[in-house]
């Protein structure tokens, strides 16, 4: 995250807006009426995503029918239940938009706005069961100054809802009452914000952050806390005293049985002397105690703002993550980069650094476990490349061009379809076979959000105020 022409996950909303709001003009009204018929359900068979070799299995919270953490599962596969349709079922207001994936579990929808409410709405028609106000916290100052709401995603666990913006709070999933929150983790030199989404694992909830306002001092981190009352258990900077950046714009994904958690960290706010290690890097932790257990730091001395804005994917022994200048993947047993693959030129037309409508952006990866899914920005066109990629060799099976670019992760439904969300307010669904194009579905407000899937329904949020217009959340099936 270079300090000058790509910063945080805000910068980046905020530099899409126009291209955004252009986009949407040119293609909503093309895409109204276009949707296909319900999709079928079924596909293939959930695979190993927990890092064992041998028969296929899925960890056994990631139910299909459910949508339980923001990339569905501690693999964070983004690989979720059938859709019954692509035609948009209801539509909620939320003031400031739901930049973030909301969560499904149960026929109810929970999710978390930019100003900073937190609601649960039945899945069926979109009723307001509870709606709780947790207020926005300031960051920067002066001319820079911004009120931050939930720009993370909603985690349940058990009857707990979690969300975090500049602390960690659980609610009751019933009745949306707070039951705890911590203390922020702002310090002098750190403006801490919980930008990575909140994941939940055995107890603990993991928390990513980086700096609200792009502070040259701050450093990324990865943060645990007792699921039962909020406890801080231990709080991991990715990057050493006097170094900076390494912010995890992303969730992580865990691995239980081996006790580890994988987290991807992006670039320097400011240039400093030597590599900044911990920037750029893929890092191993233990669940236990937050102890680095290993890192790859596959840009030192980044100047060119190529952030890790993905979770680490877990396939078999693979680790699979998107930075903006494409992707990588890990042996993770032998703790060795095995291949890259760039889809489209961060740099086009000679630009210094990488920027929002370049290579893929908010952690644009979803798999089935054989292939890789990724959407990857695309300068020259305008628009963006969505692609399969072989998870064991890289190799790229196709490749669609797609009108607009995208800002956050897209989903799967039942390994058959990719689900889109892009800035020109229109959810596409993708054949994951051959990349062809099954439908197109207006939104009706540009959208930054990653769709989440339960229940035979697709929820996704638009706007992300007031850096993209919107203040919907969406129900398609």
């Amino acid at each position: 995250m270079s300090n000058d022409s790509r910063i945080s996950r805000r910068a980046l909303i905020g530099s899409g807006a126009s291209i955004a709001v252009s986009a949407l003009a040119l293609n909503t009204a093309a895409a109204q009426g276009r949707n296909a018929s319900p999709l079928i359900r079924g596909g293939n068979g959930p695979h190993d995503l927990l890092g064992h070799e041998g028969p296929a299995r899925r960890p056994a919270h990631a139910t299909r029918g459910s949508w339980q953490l923001p990339a569905h599962d501690l693999a964070a596969t983004r690989d979720g239940g059938a859709l019954d349709g692509a035609r948009v079922r209801w539509r909620a207001t939320f003031r400031g938009g739901v930049p973030a994936s909301a969560a499904v579990l149960g026929g109810v929808v929970y999710a978390a706005s930019a100003d900073g409410v937190v609601s649960a709405l039945a899945l069926a028609d979109g009723r307001a069961k509870w709606q709780t106000a947790l207020g926005t916290a300031k960051y920067g100052s002066g001319d820079d100054v911004r009120q931050l709401g939930f720009f993370s995603g909603v985690a349940l666990a058990g009857s707990h809802v979690i969300v975090a913006s500049d602390r960690a709070r659980a609610l009751d999933a019933r009745t949306g009452r707070v039951r705890w929150a911590t203390k922020p983790l702002r310090s002098a030199t750190s403006d801490d914000y919980f930008w990575g989404l909140p994941v939940v694992s055995g107890g603990i909830v993991l928390v990513g952050s980086g700096s609200g306002a792009e502070l040259p001092t701050a450093r990324g981190r990865l943060t645990a806390y007792r699921l039962r009352d909020g406890r801080l258990l231990w709080s991991t900077a990715t990057v050493p005293e006097g170094a900076n950046g390494g912010g995890l714009i992303g969730p992580v994904s865990v691995d239980p049985r081996a006790g580890l958690a994988y987290a991807a960290t992006g670039s320097p706010y400011e240039a400093v002397p030597g590599d900044n290690p911990g920037t750029c890097s893929l890092i191993a932790l233990r669940l236990r105690d937050g102890t680095v257990v290993w890192q790859d730091q596959v840009h030192p001395a980044d100047t060119q703002g190529f952030d890790f804005n993905s979770a680490p994917v877990i396939v078999g022994r693979r680790l699979i993550a998107t930075a903006k200048d494409g992707v990588y993947a890990w042996d993770r047993v032998r703790r060795k980069r095995i291949w890259h693959v760039q889809l489209t030129d961060p740099l086009a037309g000679g630009l210094p650094s990488a920027g929002p409508t370049g290579g893929p952006e908010g952690g644009p990866i979803a798999t089935d476990g054989h292939s890789a899914f990724v959407l990857s920005n695309d300068i020259d066109s305008g628009g963006c490349v969505a692609a399969a990629v072989a998870v064991a060799t890289g190799k790229v099976r196709w490749r669609t061009p797609l009108p607009a670019p995208t800002f956050a992760a897209p989903a799967l439904a039942a390994s058959r379809t990719l689900c889109v969300a892009g800035s020109d307010g229109t959810l596409r669904l993708l054949d994951t076979v051959h990349g062809r194009v099954l439908s197109e579905t207006a939104l009706g407000e540009p959208s930054a959000a990653a769709p989440a899937i339960g229940g035979g329904r697709l929820v996704v949020g638009t706007g992300a105020q007031p850096f993209i217009p919107g203040e919907s959340l969406v129900c398609v099936g």
